[in-house]
């Protein structure tokens, strides 16, 4: 669950061998990535490259090895599962919404 409290939320961010406790923390880091991701271009082309980089390919990520090297008392199984939960998270809030407008938009197959 990413819907960490405010109150930690910068602690977590800032801070992350530090606060980075509990699933709910790694996943907060990771899902608030791929929101400002989407955010910048809410588009399917977006979505498939966020799952890609953060569900399939998680031996090749960036941003999963930085936060890693920040906190590596996590473990890497630990930071992986929590990149697919706040996938599953991100998808039903962000991008299901996009393509039921675009259903509604272009037709239902």
């Amino acid at each position: 669950m990413p819907f960490i409290e405010n109150s930690k939320r910068p602690l977590v961010r800032e801070n992350p061998m530090l606060h980075m406790k509990q699933p709910g923390d790694r996943c907060y880091i990771i899902y608030a990535e791929m929101v400002r991701r989407w955010r910048n271009e809410p588009r399917w082309t977006t979505a498939d490259a966020i799952h890609s980089e953060y569900v399939m390919d998680t031996e090749d990520n960036r941003f999963l090895e930085a936060l890693y090297s920040k906190a590596p008392a996590t473990g890497w199984n630990e930071l992986c599962n929590a990149a697919s939960l706040a996938w599953q998270v991100f998808f039903q809030i962000h991008v299901m919404p996009y393509e039921e407008r675009k259903r509604k938009e272009n037709g239902d197959i």
